[in-house]
């Protein structure tokens, strides 16, 4: 009987990447590549290029992987934690979390599922993105408006001079 056959001792985990090109440019074509990803990949060592490619990376995180459960676990620590702090530092830092993983959905919606083989398929499925997306703007709506209320008072109603 042969043991399972599993990662050798130097390969990195499954999650690390093992290719030395940056992180936004690994299994993509470079059509999509904007100017600031183009001088981020000419200057491999500069603080954007270190930048674009920690956020790629945590952003590219597959959501099971032993990493991403733990910002997953952080993330939830600290909501819980927010949750229980008065005040609206709390509230907006809420939002910023909200933000953050609403984000990463859509980045990974957008980036890994969006590919259709058939016009029907096609259909229902740029139908729901387009659904989605909707949602999503009016979550971001929802956050801007809710953000920083106003405090208000109420105003008494005129007295009534028809009676």
């Amino acid at each position: 009987m042969t043991p399972p056959s599993g990662p050798a001792a130097g390969d990195p985990p499954a999650w690390q990447p093992a290719s030395a090109e940056p992180v936004f440019v690994r299994d993509r074509t470079h059509s999509h590549l904007t100017e600031a990803d183009e001088r981020a990949m000419a200057d491999p060592g500069s603080v954007q290029a270190r930048w674009r490619a920690a956020v790629h990376r945590l952003l590219a995180l597959p959501l099971w992987s032993h990493p991403a459960a733990r910002v997953v676990t952080a993330v939830l620590a600290a909501a819980l934690l927010l949750s229980r702090t008065p005040g609206r530092l709390s509230t907006l830092a809420m939002i910023v979390l909200s933000i953050s993983a609403s984000s990463r959905y859509m980045y990974w919606r957008l980036t890994d599922t969006v590919g259709f083989e058939h016009r029907i398929d096609a259909l229902f499925g740029f139908g729901l993105v387009a659904a989605e997306l909707y949602a999503f703007t009016v979550l971001l709506i929802g956050f801007f408006q809710t953000a920083w209320p106003l405090q208000r008072k109420p105003v008494p109603m005129p007295r009534d001079t028809a009676a």
